[in-house]
């Protein structure tokens, strides 16, 4: 069964699609039973998954997703069992844009509007660690900015693990999984994703809002995987950033993740002394 826009799903009235990703389409939505618009996230079929596995996939983010109640996660509604199609996902809607969309369209962002954003995510992030849940694919893209309430809403755990949680490897479906440039040098040496994973993807979305560009960048996956693992972020000296910030940045980009913050716990209170200092 699939679904699109302009069509009726049970209380669900189907409206414009928000967005796509590698396994699934999002759509905007009306919950007429709850009187509240929502995002529906309907996972694709991929030729190199059986149709079994996508269900268990999605299903299993959306057991993953369910264990978390926080402010800055996007909550999960409910799930919908599209039998043989899948699982549709009725998501908290998000009106605003990603912070992706924002970067992409302002360059660098300032101190003040970086530290409330980077505060939202390691919020978001610590909720799930403390649930013993990795993300594994913290980026701009997974970050939604409300518009009218300001709120910051991380998402997509689609290729989120629990911790321990072995089967979910670097070579996990046959493929790489996770977003190149905001992956972690152990995870690109095959390791297992840990929380300090989620911290170095931290470091290179804290690195980009700042400066407007990524600290690794290559025009192929090879060579930007060497720099990941052996190279030096390009340098802060020059950006207008407090000294501490950029310090906290490159702690977070330590290649070895038993030198970076052991949870957004410790990176929130580093960050609220950078605030207070002003």
């Amino acid at each position: 069964m699939r679904i699109g826009p302009g069509e009726t799903f049970r209380h669900l009235e189907i409206g414009k699609e928000l967005g796509r990703g590698a396994f699934a389409n999002v759509f905007l939505a009306r919950d007429t039973l709850m009187d509240r618009t929502v995002a529906l996230k309907m996972h694709r079929m991929v030729p190199s998954i059986s149709s079994e596995m996508e269900r268990r996939l999605a299903l299993r983010e959306a057991r993953l997703a369910g264990r978390l109640t926080s402010p800055n996660i996007v909550t999960l509604y409910q799930v919908h069992d599209l039998g043989t199609s899948g699982w549709l996902m009725e998501m908290e809607y998000v009106d605003g844009p990603t912070l992706d969309e924002v970067i992409e369209d302002r360059g660098r962002l300032p101190v003040d509007e970086t530290l409330r954003v980077l505060r939202g995510v390691l919020s978001g992030l610590h909720t799930a660690h403390e649930n013993g849940i990795v993300h594994r694919d913290v980026k701009p893209g997974n970050v939604l900015l409300g518009s009218h309430d300001g709120a910051i809403k991380l998402t997509d755990f689609g290729l989120s693990c629990t911790v321990g949680d072995m089967t979910m490897s670097f070579s996990s479906l046959d493929g790489f999984m996770g977003t190149p440039q905001y992956v972690a040098p152990e995870v690109i040496d095959g390791k297992h994703p840990t929380t300090a994973s989620d911290i170095w993807s931290a470091g290179v979305l804290a690195y980009r809002m700042l400066c407007g560009r990524l600290p690794f960048a290559s025009d192929n996956l090879p060579d930007l995987f060497e720099a990941i693992r052996g190279g030096q972020p390009a340098c802060m000296r020059d950006e207008p950033v407090p000294e501490a910030l950029k310090a906290l940045i490159q702690a977070c980009l330590q290649k070895d993740p038993e030198a970076r913050p052991n949870s957004p716990a410790r990176v929130l209170a580093a960050l609220e002394d950078i605030r207070q200092a002003g």
